[in-house]
């Protein structure tokens, strides 16, 4: 039931770090540089103030799934910290969101400064980068978010308010020194765009009734197709011509669904938001339950014929049921808790591994969906 999921992925209890032996079949420390074996991702060993405390593995032990680096400075006043994780839906506006979220949920003083796109990787709109001030009361806090192939990677740097020139020189000196090559070059990053607007449905959705050829179909679609990332069109070749990727970048401001004691926000897609997402359709919902990657989303299938619900996970992405339209708040409410039995029985699993392998599973004997712990 994804009730159980949901709150395993809210806790907040700091995960048990990995044992030196795990650590060291992830991370690849040289030097200066600390490498992901995996990919052809790296970060400086040193980075301003800050220098290499350890590696980790946050969860999905041995997997390589997702992984940190944690730094500190020699007096332990400024601190950082880089996640390298591979979430079924990889976003860096995503990220940005959900951390931000995270940030004021757990310091009501904090004070977001400003969210700009830097170049980054040799490209102009590499990273998102947010500032913050009054960050539990009395500290600065820097936070960078990007996408390298199909890895979510984020960036936090924290001190003390009169260590605020530390904690950016630390932030741009991972920045500059961060490096991101073959299958996991950056990808663009942009912040989402939200407007006053309403695209909640007035009726509830019914779910259709689909064969099992069908949910093959969109299973191998979506472990294929990476719904963050543009796709060349038909007339590949020509500069700037593709396709817009599913997940767009306007969406009508967030509200709030109260389930329980927890309350998740629902991103609807602005109406006004002409982008397409020819492949497998474009996504009209999106539920994040935490900053880790756990996400329900819903995507409007090309044709017309019907709406997708899938969910997110580390290491996973699993096929539920298909509607007539989007769903209402109460089904959200209903799919969150598990009261919605035929809309949460499992239709099909991808399970992803670093190098963009897949593995599908059709038909999958409803294993219970994992969640991975809040940033």
């Amino acid at each position: 039931m994804l009730e159980l999921v949901i709150a395993a992925a809210l806790a907040v209890a700091p995960p048990p770090a990995a044992s030196e032996a795990a650590s060291a079949q992830i991370w690849s420390v040289a030097g200066e540089r600390v490498r992901l074996r995996s990919e052809p991702i790296s970060f400086p060993a040193v980075a301003g103030v800050v220098r290499l405390r350890e590696t980790r593995e946050f969860s999905e032990a041995g997997s390589g799934l997702d992984n940190g680096l944690q730094y500190e400075s020699a007096d332990r006043q400024v601190f950082a910290t880089v996640y390298v994780f591979y979430p079924g839906l990889a976003d860096a506006g995503l990220s940005a969101f959900m951390t931000d979220r995270a940030i004021h949920e757990q310091s009501a003083t904090v004070e977001r400064n400003g969210t700009t796109v830097i170049p980054l990787g040799g490209r102009a709109e590499g990273a998102i980068l947010a500032t913050y001030s009054r960050y539990r009361v009395g500290l600065a806090s820097r936070a960078a978010f990007m996408k390298a192939g199909r890895w979510a990677v984020v960036l936090r740097v924290s001190g003390p308010h009169e260590r605020a020139a530390d904690v950016a020189a630390a932030m741009d000196a991972l920045l500059a020194g961060a490096r991101f090559e073959g299958d996991a070059a950056l990808r663009a990053a942009s912040p989402f765009l939200f407007a006053n607007c309403n695209a909640a449905p007035t009726r509830r959705a019914r779910l259709q009734r689909r064969d099992a050829a069908d949910d093959a179909g969109d299973i191998q679609a979506f472990a294929v197709i990476d719904g963050a990332v543009p796709l060349p069109s038909a007339h590949e070749g020509t500069d700037g011509d593709t396709t817009s990727p599913r997940v767009g970048r306007r969406w009508c401001a967030p509200t709030g669904l109260h389930v329980g004691e927890s309350t998740y926000p629902v991103l609807r897609r602005d109406p006004a938001d002409d982008s397409d997402g020819l492949a497998v359709g474009r996504t009209v919902l999106l539920v994040p339950i935490t900053d880790a990657g756990t996400t329900l989303e819903m995507v409007e299938r090309p044709d017309g014929s019907g709406y997708r619900l899938l969910y997110h996970e580390i290491g996973r992405t699993t096929l539920l049921g298909s509607y007539d339209g989007p769903l209402a708040d109460s089904q959200i409410a209903d799919i969150v808790t598990g009261a919605d039995e035929n809309g949460t029985r499992v239709r099909g699993l991808v399970q992803l591994r670093p190098g963009n392998s897949v593995e599908i599973e059709l038909p999958a004997d409803e294993p219970s969906p994992r969640g991975a712990a809040s940033r």
